[in-house]
């Protein structure tokens, strides 16, 4: 880690190099400019502790000088608050100018270094990257002068502080080097682990204060105070600098390609002694696996086989393991920005129940700070592109048919909206605005008068469990049953929802929904028209939210014909019970 460490700061020197050599002035400006900031910021902090201490004492004290006591407690009191102001608007000026030349200087980059568009919002990146640079450097000059100031007025004060610094660097890389924890946190929590140390540092800071002033020649209190407060300071540009030069290496590769001219962008595929896949690489696979199977599985046995298992999702490879007690098992590893398809997979699958199509989940754990989830699977096989046109609907069918735990139902309510709650004016506005024709227009308009009517037919709708990873690598054939591999993206909507609507499918629906009839008594009274109210429904607002907008509006007289029949029954219904 630390030769990683090493690396980023030799790059970051000669970013700021070429910064350096294309916009000198501008980066001196800033500089200045973020010192201005930084020093009347110290000084609007500082002074409002001399106001409390004139309020609170009943004379003058005795270390003002001679030429201030003369104009008098009051005076100094209202002299002392207006410059407090003054110095704290002189911060913000200061830095509302930053951001003004901050721009400047990233639009003279990028103009000189003659790219094209890259990715989005490549401007907002070259600035806040600029930015963070000059933040550092300026940082890193306040600090250097406020030591020096500090090594004049106030000697031993500058040498705890930077005995201090030395101590936690040196500390850190012997962590780093001797014990994977540390690095490991390092890693993964560098900013918490600077703050804890800067916090730490200025009660050193404190503490050695306190001693010097009850057993050894301490300074003056004017002396005491600013120096308390540079070191506090001084260690928060550390901080701050310190995790600006991390965050811009961790940008590298597209600060490389807008900035230097014989770069191109190129993203990096992750380093390769760490990472996810470094963790399935074949001479590291066991490594890991054996004590997670050890720790979670009864009288495991040890491996037999392991081999790569393609779980279709990005950032989520699996591995198939096989044991020497004959056991099956498909282990699925969460990269870190897939974390939570990992939380919301194990939600579902934390607990069995009868019906669902699925594997049973043995282990929900962490490996190296990535989410693993263990399951034990049957020998089986995946369907090839043919099967699978004749396998997706009954998959679907097969979801119609499980009873979701009312627990289950209320959480995932309380957690996100459901179908009649996402329908709302946004959408018929958005129709409005892209509609090409009367007739367009006409149907979007009576949606809009609907619209509450709509909500509420699906809202009395019963649930139903939603898969949409359907596919050859996420299915497995065994000999007695289907499961689906792949449940990170499961939501739970009016039932019908999630079918799709094409003419065939929409009459395959109405089989299926009397197949499910017979496992659930809550789906008897759903009639078909409902059904596929609530399939039109969501496939309206899918491709609503897709900007598929001529798609959109050829499901509206379907979605209008179906409510209108569904409201009828439902009058039918009212006006039976009331005779």
């Amino acid at each position: 880690m630390m030769g990683a460490a090493l690396q980023s700061l030799r790059w970051s020197l000669s970013l700021g190099a070429k910064i350096g050599r294309v916009v000198p002035w501008l980066t001196g400006v800033v500089v200045l400019l973020a010192l201005v900031s930084q020093v009347a910021m110290l000084l609007a902090s500082f002074l409002p502790l001399k106001v409390v201490i004139l309020l609170g004492s009943e004379s003058m004290p005795r270390y003002l000088p001679e030429e201030l006591k003369v104009h008098g407690k009051d005076a100094l009191i209202a002299a002392f608050s207006l410059v407090t102001v003054g110095f704290f608007i002189v911060h913000l000026i200061a830095e509302r100018f930053v951001i003004n030349v901050t721009g400047q200087a990233t639009r003279k980059l990028l103009k000189k270094s003659h790219k094209l568009v890259l990715f989005e919002n490549q401007d907002d990146m070259a600035a806040n990257a600029y930015q963070r640079f000059s933040r550092a450097l300026a940082g890193g000059v306040f600090a250097c002068l406020a030591l020096t100031g500090l090594a004049v007025f106030y000697a031993e004060m500058a040498i705890v502080i930077i005995g201090y610094f030395i101590g936690c660097v040196a500390l850190l890389w012997a962590g780093a080097v001797f014990n994977k924890n540390v690095r490991e946190r390092l890693e993964s929590n560098l900013s918490s682990t600077l703050n804890l140390l800067a916090g730490v540092g200025f009660f050193v800071s404190f503490g050695f204060l306190v001693l010097d002033f009850i057993v050894l020649t301490p300074p003056g209190v004017i002396v005491a105070i600013i120096s308390l407060l540079a070191s506090r300071m001084i260690l928060q540009k550390i901080n701050t600098g310190i995790m600006d030069v991390s965050a811009i290496s961790k940008q590298r590769p597209k600060l490389e390609a807008l900035f230097f001219h014989g770069k191109v962008f190129q993203p990096e595929l992750g380093s390769k002694d760490r990472g996810i896949w470094h963790m399935i690489r074949p001479e590291v696979r066991e490594s890991w696996l054996e004590p997670v199977f050890e720790e979670f599985v009864v009288s495991w046995a040890g491996i037999r086989s392991i081999e790569w298992h393609q779980s279709a999702v990005p950032n989520v490879p699996a591995l198939s393991v096989v044991g020497n007690n004959e056991q099956r098992y498909l282990v699925k590893l969460f990269d870190r920005n897939r974390s939570s398809l990992a939380l919301h997979e194990a939600t579902l699958l934390g607990e069995a129940w009868d019906g669902l199509p699925a594997p049973k989940l043995v282990a929900n754990t962490r490996v190296r700070q990535l989410h693993c989830l263990i399951y034990e699977i049957v020998a089986g096989y995946h369907p090839d592109r043919g099967a699978m046109k004749q396998l997706t609907e009954s998959v679907r069918g097969r979801l119609l048919s499980v009873s979701l735990p009312h627990g289950l139902q209320l959480q995932y309510s309380r957690s996100k909206p459901m179908l009649w709650q996402r329908l709302d004016e946004t959408i018929v506005d958005r129709l409005l605005s892209c509609a090409n024709s009367d007739r367009q227009r006409d149907l979007v308009n009576e949606l809009g008068e609907k619209v509450a009517d709509l909500r509420e037919q699906l809202r009395r709708l019963p649930l139903s469990l939603i898969n949409p990873e359907i596919s050859s690598s996420s299915i497995l054939v065994t000999s007695s049953d289907i499961q689906m591999l792949n449940w990170g993206r499961w939501s739970i909507d009016p039932v019908g929802a999630g079918w799709r609507v094409g003419p065939k499918q929409l009459n395959q629906l109405a089989d299926y929904l009397d197949q499910a009839a017979e496992h659930r008594p809550d789906l008897r009274k759903v009639s078909t028209e409902a059904a596929e109210l609530a399939a039109l429904t969501y496939s309206f607002e899918a491709k609503s939210m897709r900007q598929q907008f001529e798609e959109a509006f050829e499901l509206l007289p379907a979605i209008l014909k179906r409510l209108d029949h569904v409201e009828g029954e439902s009058l039918l219904f009212r006006e039976g019970m009331s005779e």
